[in-house]
């Protein structure tokens, strides 16, 4: 006999302990009657465990967290919702960014140079430039005299020039020493001032001549004529026609945040109806599956996705379920797992997915448990077989033999025959 949902929830707390050996271990509790409910195996375990401990708890280590989470929401729900699938990141993807990286760095390193480079010409002063230097006049530690350069010149008398400090403290002087005028740069002398010009106000009167009044013409009704092209017609707009002007704005399903509102139905004054069949509430109903948005496979591929968390979670609460003779939730876990199967498009970027379901396929299978799995992910393989043999990922697996061999030789036999 069926347990009913207020027996259900006055059930006994239980406490089961899973994820130890995936390193995710978590405690959760749930009512003894929503699991002891979904097997004759389970709800034996159960019991047995009851006798031993008065405070009954389970402890499944191998069972994943998440994996968990979906056999509960079934015990309560009657399903489970899919996984979540990974957003993919290609080689190229992984080698643009690394590019982009050290462009990033390359600029940041360019940028602080310039930075450098504009700091030091901010510092020096334009208007007082620094004096060209000779070479001949360049000296290390000792001091030069311009005597040279008059015997040079056969007694003319030269003009001798400025001197100056140079590097090291050393001085380069000369017979004369003549400082040269300094000149300081002011606002007068960088550029003459300019005139400001004469503000002109414009007056009223110089604006423009006054205008003439023009005599005032009335016009009677009687003389006024309708004009056929400028009398504006009513737009009769046809019922469903969409307009450019217009965006159809798509009606959203109803939800148990936001149902559809009863038209009229609270209103006093409806009209009364001839038969009470008339009176429609269904088109007013939310999806009675808080959950069903999130239940159901996808019908399309997505390209950009890794489906390796969905494949292994179908994979991994089928396991559960056969090992504790859950039969409507191996039916379940194979329908979706399925129905995947039949959308997922192989190429040279997800062959790796397909490769993990086939061994996590058959690590964890054991004797008759996982045989309708292993059945389903066989025959993809066989009917996909010529495209899977152009992938060395797929060629490597086949190397290393075992069962999921043997199952593969078998169904590729009979789809020869």
């Amino acid at each position: 006999m069926a347990v009913s949902f207020s027996e259900l929830i006055q059930s006994r707390n239980l406490k089961f302990y899973v994820g130890e050996d995936d390193g995710t271990p978590a405690k959760y509790v749930v009512h003894e009657e929503a699991i002891a409910r979904l097997s004759p195996h389970l709800k034996n375990h159960l019991q047995k465990e009851t006798e031993v401990n008065q405070k009954p708890r389970v402890v499944w280590k191998h069972v994943g967290k998440e994996t968990f989470e979906k056999f509960v929401q079934f015990a309560y729900t009657g399903d489970y919702s899919i996984a979540e699938g990974e957003e993919r990141t290609s080689r190229e993807d992984k080698e643009v960014k690394t590019l982009n990286g050290q462009l990033a760095s390359i600029l940041n390193a360019l940028s602080l140079q310039v930075q450098k480079a504009s700091t030091q010409e901010d510092l020096a002063d334009p208007l007082y430039p620094a004096d060209p230097v000779d070479p001949e006049d360049f000296t290390w530690g000792y001091s030069q005299s311009s005597k040279k350069k008059q015997r040079k010149g056969k007694g003319k008398k030269e003009k001798t020039k400025s001197s100056f400090l140079n590097n090291w403290g050393t001085s380069h002087s000369y017979d004369s020493f003549e400082e040269p005028e300094a000149v300081y740069a002011s606002v007068e002398t960088v550029a003459d001032p300019v005139e400001e010009p004469e503000v002109v106000y414009a007056s009223v009167e110089t604006v423009a001549d006054p205008v003439e009044e023009l005599e005032p013409v009335y016009i009677s009704a009687e003389t006024v004529e309708p004009d056929d092209a400028f009398i504006p017609t009513e737009i009769v707009e046809e019922p469903g026609a969409v307009y450019a002007s217009e965006e159809p704005i798509p009606e959203a399903e109803p939800t148990l945040e936001n149902p559809t509102p009863l038209k009229g139905l609270k209103s006093v004054g409806v009209k009364l109806v001839t038969d009470l069949k008339e009176l429609n509430y269904a088109e007013y109903l939310v999806n009675r599956n808080h959950y069903a948005s999130t239940t159901e496979p996808s019908t399309i591929f997505n390209s950009n996705i890794n489906y390796s968390p969905i494949l292994l979670s179908h994979a991994a609460l089928y396991f559960l379920a056969s090992s504790n003779e859950v039969h409507a939730l191996k039916v379940l876990t194979l329908y979706k797992l399925h129905k995947t199967l039949l959308v997922f498009v192989l190429d040279d970027t997800n062959i790796c997915n397909i490769v993990d379901l086939v061994r996590y396929s058959y690590e964890k299978c054991d004797g008759d448990v996982g045989c309708e799995l292993r059945t389903l992910v066989c025959q993809f393989l066989v009917l996909n077989a010529v495209a899977l043999s152009g992938y060395d990922e797929f060629m490597r697996l086949l190397k290393k033999g075992g069962q999921f061999v043997e199952d593969f030789f078998r169904f590729e036999v009979q789809r020869k025959r």
